[in-house]
């Protein structure tokens, strides 16, 4: 869910769909297709907001809608002929670009989301951390089922008052502030400046390509503290070696993902391929907003 990260237990609902012949759609747009495969696990359509992580650079707008059954997908061909949404060569040369390098855009930020989560639970001025790599957060065990490769490059952070939000949001130096995620740089978002059902006190956070220590300095000196100084007694080498080393346990962690020990999906993976459409223009709005 955006901007709380919480998982649905898909294949609960798959198999409460199944008896009445309901339909199951995932927008997997926060996983991306690398951290988790939606159509294995029962799902009927994925939905993809390209203008996302698969994207990746800030730069297409784009959806995409995957399903294994031909006649939904000639269906979607034929209505996306009909309204015009067929993305242009500019956009298919973009999207190219893109896939070329996203699974390794999307681990790094996987990986770096891991370590900025566990950064912002032991600081004292943030009181919530919205992010499945935490065991504090109610998703935890489902991001472990369904997400094998790892969470999202996304979290959601409460702070301790709205004059705090402001003053860190001011002071951020590798941060852009932008309604959007997924891409290469790192953003920030608060989301009550034009949606009043959100806490005063959330900031949104997309997780980009940076170096996550260099990112971790930038939220310290941003919330007025010396927190990444004072844990490497004064020493900046020690400090950067210990998130570092954390980072290549993160990885090796993800990379091993598929062991047995790890929660299982309990549904057959289906033997057909998935068949992909792909819209822009007007016909990529709704997958876009979805998650913006």
């Amino acid at each position: 869910s955006n901007p709380t990260c919480e998982i649905p237990d898909i294949e609960a609902w798959v198999e409460r769909a199944r008896p009445v012949g309901a339909y199951v759609i995932v927008d997997a747009t926060f996983a991306s297709p690398v951290l988790m495969k939606a159509l294995d696990l029962g799902v009927h359509m994925v939905m993809h907001s390209c203008t996302k992580f698969i994207g990746g650079h800030s730069d297409i707008l784009c959806g995409m809608l995957s399903t294994r059954s031909i006649q939904v997908a000639s269906q979607l061909r034929g209505e996306r002929s009909l309204v015009g949404g067929i993305p242009g060569s500019l956009e298919c040369f973009l999207l190219l670009r893109s896939l070329r390098t996203m699974h390794l855009r999307v681990m790094r930020q996987s990986q770096s989301a891991v370590v900025l989560a566990s950064f912002f639970s032991r600081h004292p001025h943030v009181t919530v951390v919205h992010h499945p790599s935490l065991p504090s957060h109610p998703s935890y065990e489902l991001c472990r089922r369904y997400m094998r490769q790892g969470p999202p490059g996304v979290m959601s952070i409460e702070l301790a008052s709205p004059e705090l939000v402001s003053q860190a949001l001011s002071k951020l130096e590798l941060f852009v502030q932008a309604t959007s995620l997924g891409g290469v740089e790192s953003l920030v978002d608060w989301r009550y400046r034009y949606d009043s059902s959100m806490p005063e006190t959330l900031i949104r956070i997309s997780v980009g390509l940076e170096d996550p220590v260099d990112l971790i300095k930038d939220w310290d000196q941003a919330l007025g503290t010396q927190l990444y100084t004072a844990a490497g007694d004064g020493d900046d080498n020690k400090m950067e070696a210990r998130y570092e080393d954390r980072i290549v346990h993160i990885a090796a962690s993800t990379s091993s993902s598929s062991s047995s020990s790890l929660p299982t999906s309990t549904i057959t993976k289906p033997i057909s391929a998935p068949l992909t459409v792909i819209t822009t223009s007007s016909s990529s709005s709704s997958s876009s907003s979805s998650s913006s």
